[in-house]
Order: C-alpha cells, then sequence, then structure tokens
C-alpha cells in the first residue's frame, strides 16, 4: 500500500494479515489491515483490478478472484468512510511496459524526499519478485493517479 498527501507520497509499506483465513473472511481480514495501517482517512482509495489478458501466461484463475474478492472487501471497507473508491486496470495506468521496466520508471519519478519515505522500495530492482514489487506497483498506481506517471 502507499498513501499520498497533497500529492506527496507519505508512506509505503507492504500489509500481512497475521492469522490464517479463508474464502471471505480472508479478504475482510486483509481489507481491515490495510485500513488498521492508516494513519489517516484517505478521501480516495486506488486500487489495481485485476485483469487475465488472451494470449499472455495467466495467473491461476482462483489468485485473479482472490485478488477481486480483496478490492471489493477494501472498497467495502473505505467507501462508507468517504473514501472515493478508483480503479485502473493495469493497461490503464502501466501499459505493457515489462515489470522492471515499470519498477525503474515508477521509482524515478520520486522526488528527494519521497524516495527516504521507504527506501527498501529499490531492493526490488535487484529482487523483482520480492514483496516490495506489489508496494512499488502500489506507488505507481498513487502515481499515475495523480498524473505524476506517464507511460508514453
Amino acid at each position: 500500500m502507499a498513501g499520498f498527501t497533497d500529492g506527496v507520497l507519505t508512506m509505503a509499506r507492504s500489509v500481512k494479515v497475521q492469522q490464517k483465513f479463508s474464502g471471505l473472511e480472508a479478504y475482510s481480514a486483509m481489507a481491515q489491515a490495510i485500513l488498521a495501517a492508516c494513519p489517516v482517512s484517505p478521501t480516495a482509495v486506488v486500487i489495481e483490478t485485476p485483469q487475465q489478458y488472451p494470449g499472455s501466461s495467466p495467473a491461476p484463475r482462483s489468485q485473479v478472484q482472490a485478488l477481486e474478492g480483496v478490492a471489493g472487501a477494501i472498497a467495502a471497507v473505505f467507501a462508507p468512510r468517504g473514501a472515493a473508491i478508483v480503479q485502473y486496470l493495469p493497461k490503464q495506468w502501466k501499459g505493457q511496459l515489462p515489470k522492471e521496466v515499470a519498477f525503474r520508471r515508477i521509482l524515478s519519478r520520486l522526488s528527494a524526499s519521497e524516495v527516504v519515505v521507504e527506501p527498501n522500495l529499490f531492493d526490488v530492482l535487484a529482487h523483482p519478485a520480492s514483496k516490495w514489487g506489489h508496494v512499488v506497483d502500489a506507488v505507481g498506481i498513487g502515481l499515475h493517479h495523480l498524473g505524476r506517471f506517464k507511460t508514453r
């Protein structure tokens, strides 16, 4: 997850649920963990809507469904608190950029004051499959929503 205040990155972290849950309980637990990690009530929650593309090596359908469930639970938790829920497909915010190219571009958009918010973000350059990849994606989606991330 990533948080922005007045268009500036102020938080970037990985959120993990401490207990094992299944089904709807897992989605709710993740949404509640994200809510607990928010230092302030957001005015907008920006979510990547998972999508499988024809001809690509797709993630298992169960993984995509789980992401859709978490996205729905997040919306259900934050919308009643007044947050606007905004969703982007991957192709809407990062186009067809390869993961490593997208990570470099996202990180290059950060100011010096934003880089120090979470220096571990740069670990993704050496380890693209690490948990920091998800956090950098969250930063990228936020930058896109703010008009600070252009793919072309």
